[in-house]
């Protein structure tokens, strides 16, 4: 599992003008599966760069600094 940063998230939705709901759209993943993962901070590689991927990031991009 990954540990997803929700703020790093956010930041990148807030510059790209676009929301969760549209994050979903663009990824595949149910708006309210896509909330928990965010809320839980974890995910599995592949869906981690599907969210990269819909956010035109490097998987880096978007999780927490160890």
């Amino acid at each position: 599992m990954l540990k997803l940063s929700k703020r790093k998230i956010l930041i990148i939705l807030a510059k790209r003008g676009l929301s969760i709901r549209r994050l979903s759209e663009l990824t595949g993943i149910h708006a309210a599966n896509l909330c928990q993962m965010l809320n839980r901070k974890s995910c599995r590689p592949i869906t981690a760069g599907k969210i990269a991927a819909a956010l035109g990031v490097g998987v880096e991009e978007i999780i927490e600094d160890e």
